[in-house]
């Protein structure tokens, strides 16, 4: 997901005066400024509907989903006039999603609700007296009719739920105020002149 800001654009015509006034190192930094200013309550935005629609930890959704932030440059290059939001990583694991075992399998909340996962488990043994397998509280099944061999089962994935309809959306409605942003930023930069 990225904001970007190009010569020609219609957001930046609307400012043209404005912006040929500070002249190019000035302007650049107000746009870099205003991009800013959008893309980081965008960021937050997007994290809190991430975590919503996913039911991931914060924790893990802070560390997966990262900004690139605009710049305006200096000697040593010429900046980058764009807002960039990434999300990294594998699946999650279910093991994140609180499960409990069931006699059915298990159960985690995942995207938003309570899902059940028949055949999985997280302890070994026969019931009543099941032990923990001493893998990390990490859910797995079974990948054959035989007792072994097991594999780690997984959730969502935030770098593909980051591309979801109501993502973009979320995304799409805060970059709106990107025309304000850059009347905020311009206007105080202006007022240093008077």
């Amino acid at each position: 997901m990225k904001v970007e800001l190009r010569q020609g654009d219609d957001v930046l015509q609307n400012f043209a005066n404005g912006l040929g006034a500070l002249g190019e190192g000035r302007a650049r930094k107000v746009m870099a400024r205003a991009l800013n200013r959008t893309g980081g309550p965008t960021l937050t935005k997007v994290r809190r509907e991430l975590r919503t629609s996913t039911s991931a930890p914060a924790a893990v959704v802070r560390r997966q989903v990262v900004a690139a932030k605009a710049w305006a440059g200096d000697g040593s290059g010429p900046g980058k006039m764009e807002f960039v939001i990434r999300a990294t990583g594998r699946p999650l694991p279910l093991s994140l999603f609180k499960p409990r075992e069931f006699r059915f399998g298990v159960r985690a909340k995942v995207w938003g609700s309570f899902q059940r996962y028949e055949g999985m488990f997280t302890r070994g043994g026969r019931w009543p007296d099941r032990v923990p397998l001493g893998r990390g509280g990490h859910v797995f099944v079974r990948t054959s009719a035989a007792r072994l061999p097991i594999k780690r089962a997984f959730g969502p994935s935030l770098p593909k739920e980051l591309i979801e309809d109501k993502i973009v959306m979320v995304w799409r409605s805060s970059t709106a105020r990107l025309g304000g942003d850059i009347a905020h930023e311009l206007d105080r930069e202006l007022s240093k002149f008077s």
